[in-house]
């Protein structure tokens, strides 16, 4: 993890991130610790989007599964996504 200004910048090249991201997300939106301010939900949403984008997410009960990566999608470390 790395910090650029305001934001944290996240590389990997294990699916099981992503998907614990998603997970992340997902609960701040629909079942939230705290009340959500606008930033907030508006954050979670732009992370979920972003994994969304970079894995195939499926619902397993109230959670998300990645189930596979997206295909044509390579990784800034050069991972090549399945």
């Amino acid at each position: 993890v790395k910090q650029r200004r305001d934001q944290l910048i996240v590389v990997t090249k294990e699916l099981a991130d992503v998907e614990e991201l998603a997970d992340f997300a997902h609960f701040e939106i629909e079942e939230p610790r705290e009340q959500l301010t606008k930033s907030r939900r508006d954050a979670a949403k732009a992370m979920l989007a972003r994994c969304h984008r970079l894995a195939l997410l499926e619902p397993l009960g109230n959670h998300l599964v990645a189930v596979e990566w997206k295909a044509g999608k390579e990784g800034k470390a050069g991972h090549k996504q399945r």
